[in-house]
């Protein structure tokens, strides 16, 4: 009867050993490219942004002309899709998002916010024309359309309205 008992319990344990290794195994998932059981590939979507050395170098990429203000720190220049220039800049401190896209929309900023704060503005400098200031506590955007390309500037934290007005150039 003992023997018994002790082949019943070494089965058992046999058992649970392969369980719990088959639980642990590690899962490769599927190959590269392959089509899950749902249909949808596993791939990623490709970044569409692009890093440059240089602001010529993403002009050349996009075929949108952008001029950078004097004085600013440049931290970052990218084209996204081809289409869109984005600079980041530093100024006193504070990152701007500087975009701009031969477009007739009106926001290509990316950012979606449900803003306390939106008016229309003049900028300071000719060729700019009325602007839209939007902003919540610390972070606000403008945004205009020259009618040919549409343009953003972005702060995430530290807006400051008349510095965010002076960035924007035509």
């Amino acid at each position: 009867m003992k023997r018994i008992l002790v082949l019943i319990l070494a089965i058992v344990l046999l058992l649970s050993a392969l369980h719990i290794a088959g639980c642990t195994g590690k899962d490769e998932g599927p190959a590269e490219g392959a089509i899950e059981e749902n249909g949808i590939d596993d791939m990623q979507i490709p970044n569409p942004a692009v890093e440059h050395e240089r602001l010529e170098d993403m002009i050349t990429t996009t075929g949108v002309p952008m001029t950078v203000p004097d004085g600013v720190s440049i931290l970052s220049v990218r084209s996204i899709d081809n289409t869109y220039n984005e600079i980041e800049i530093l100024v006193d401190s504070v990152v701007y998002i500087l975009r701009k896209a031969e477009s007739t929309s009106s926001d290509i900023s990316g950012v979606y916010e449900n803003w306390e704060h939106t008016k229309s503005m003049l900028a300071p400098h000719s060729g700019v024309g009325e602007v839209q200031v939007s902003y919540t506590d610390d972070k606000g955007i403008v945004t205009w359309n020259d009618g040919t390309y549409a343009h953003s500037i972005y702060a995430e934290r530290d807006f400051d309205i008349d510095t965010a007005l002076s960035l924007a150039l035509p």
